[in-house]
């Protein structure tokens, strides 16, 4: 067989006609052509592959005439062979044709234009094919599905061919070793889903519980992450069911909560018998304080059970601002009582009681299971005095505010004060606490600025100490560590987390399963050791209007 360029076995047919019919239309944009070359039987088969891109006013013809006779039928370029295979061929032989002239690269084409690109690998295909191997033409995916083009007729685009086979002749070339090494993948582990809790004989509650204040409609913050409302609201709701938090805890003055609890049970049938609902009935003002009857009471759990769509509350929390000057709350706890008795309520606990009140409200033997308390790792109030008393009397700690509004997270970690914004009613009633427990009894040395200094640099201390503990147990985020902190409290059944959206879904569950060691606690407790100003009062003190410290 001479040497010629034409390639006539049947697997090339389809490329053949392919290539010459782009051939054809080359003029105008750029288009590829991808070539083969046919040694003489003496000498033995090379196949390479050179891919070129270029104007057609750039392109020089073939000097050798059986290539340019040929193009019609075959349209490849021929790519000159190695120097061994023309000094093997004989007289009377045929001989390869000659190297195309050298293609210039106009001035006109910047550096990494396509043009310029397909150029440079052109004159360096020519070099490097000795290097490369034999290596068949392989289908492309769309044949694999069975679309019937075959070799010529590439699923990938010119542009794409050109990288790869820009990737191919560099990589022959340079070898193997020269290749960066791939960047090691990180494996995201899988969480189980957060477990249940014995709250009461005959309650079992998710270890977190949802909290619904951010559904009152005072928790929008930034619009971007916003999901406090309407279907959004329903469609989180059921994101944070799916990951086993299936408590909602909401009250009577949180707005559309109740209602929107109500809407995701009747959009998400099967989710309610895993569902339990904690409510609320807040007598936050003097007004609601002294005109409390049994009647009113009675009217609030009707309502919760019209807007959940529920025959019953699951747990009915009792919250009053004052318990010392405004004693109506204990007949409030006998009309609760009644209530269960009647199947409207299942069990009955308090809210922000303190170790005085909760020991009256013992007293009265109405059958309280539980208290929800604020506790934090920069609000440690209920272990001075509530959590001794609760296992006394066989009570049960509710905990909220465990992320303190959302800034006891990464994203505030080596943040200035003045950058952080106190977007939500979370954030304001978080930051006065920080505020309180951050600043020293007398002020800032040197008028400092209380936000700005100690306040801010106490809340620094506690997210590096966060950040460690976390980094220690595989990069757990700062949120996570804190709330297993809590978790982990003596008493502490569940915890309430408020929640504008399902961004942290995943740190609640490895809250649950994080176990946080010695060395992790005693990390933490050396933080709050060196707090500016720690309080020692009881819970909820301080807010009523009493003292911060005694």
């Amino acid at each position: 067989m001479a040497v010629s360029a034409h390639v006539r076995a049947n697997s090339c047919h389809s490329y053949r006609r392919t290539t010459s019919a782009t051939h054809s239309r080359y003029a105008g944009p750029p288009c590829q052509l991808r070539g083969v070359v046919l040694a003489g039987p003496d000498s033995g088969v090379r196949l390479a592959r050179c891919t070129a891109r270029a104007s057609a006013d750039r392109l020089n013809p073939v000097s050798s005439p059986s290539a340019a006779s040929n193009a019609r039928t075959s349209s490849l370029d021929v790519v000159p062979p190695t120097a061994a295979s023309a000094s093997a061929t004989t007289s009377g032989e045929a001989q390869a044709p000659p190297p195309p002239p050298p293609v210039r690269v106009p001035p006109s084409c910047p550096p990494g234009s396509s043009s310029r690109r397909a150029v440079a690998l052109s004159l360096g295909a020519a070099a490097a094919a000795a290097a490369l191997p034999l290596l068949p033409v392989a289908p492309s995916r769309a044949d694999e599905g069975g679309s019937g083009r075959r070799f010529g007729a590439q699923a990938t685009s010119p542009a794409g061919q050109l990288e790869r086979d820009a990737a191919l002749a560099a990589g022959a070339a340079a070898g193997e070793d020269d290749q960066p090494p791939p960047k090691p993948r990180r494996e995201r582990r899988a969480v189980a889903a957060v477990p249940t809790v014995a709250l009461a004989p005959g309650l079992r509650v998710s270890k977190v519980i949802r909290g619904t204040w951010q559904l009152s409609g005072r928790h929008t913050g930034d619009s971007y992450t916003d999901r406090t409302r309407g279907g959004e609201a329903v469609s989180d709701l059921a994101a944070f069911a799916r990951a086993g938090i299936t408590s909602l805890d909401t009250a009577d003055n949180y707005g559309p909560a109740e209602a929107l609890i109500g809407q995701y049970l009747r959009l998400h049938p099967w989710n309610s018998p895993a569902t339990t609902i904690a409510t609320k009935l807040s007598y936050i003002n003097e007004e609601q304080m002294a005109g409390v009857s049994r009647t009113l009471v009675e009217y609030a759990v009707r309502s919760c059970l019209v807007r959940t769509g529920r025959q019953r509350v699951d747990l009915v929390q009792l919250q009053w601002a004052d318990t010392a000057r405004y004693r109506k709350w204990l007949d409030v706890l006998k009309w609760l009582a009644e209530l269960r008795e009647q199947g409207m309520i299942g069990h009955i606990g308090l809210c922000n009681f303190d170790v005085p009140s909760l020991a009256k409200a013992m007293d009265a033997r109405v059958g309280v299971v539980s208290n929800q308390v604020q506790y934090s790792l920069i609000d440690r109030r209920p272990a001075l005095y509530m959590q001794q008393a609760a296992q006394a009397y066989g009570v049960q700690l509710i905990a909220y505010g465990t992320l303190a509004g959302g800034l006891i997270a990464d994203k505030y970690y080596g943040v200035a004060a003045g950058k952080v914004r106190l977007d939500t009613a979370s954030k304001q009633k978080y930051g006065t606490l920080l505020h309180q427990v951050g600043t020293p009894p007398g002020g800032l040395a040197g008028g400092a600025a209380v936000a700005g200094g100690g306040s801010w640099a106490f809340m620094q201390e506690v997210l590096g100490a966060t950040r460690a503990v976390g980094e220690r147990h595989g990069g757990v985020s700062s949120s996570a560590v804190a709330l297993a902190w809590v978790l982990q409290q003596p008493q502490v059944a569940a915890a309430v987390v408020g929640a504008r959206n399902a961004l942290h879904i995943r740190d609640m569950q490895v809250a649950c399963a994080l176990k946080l060691d010695d060395a992790d606690m005693l990390d933490l407790d050396a933080v709050w050791e060196g707090a500016p100003n720690p309080p020692t009062s009881d819970i909820y003190v301080w807010e009523r209007g009493g003292a911060w410290a005694v």
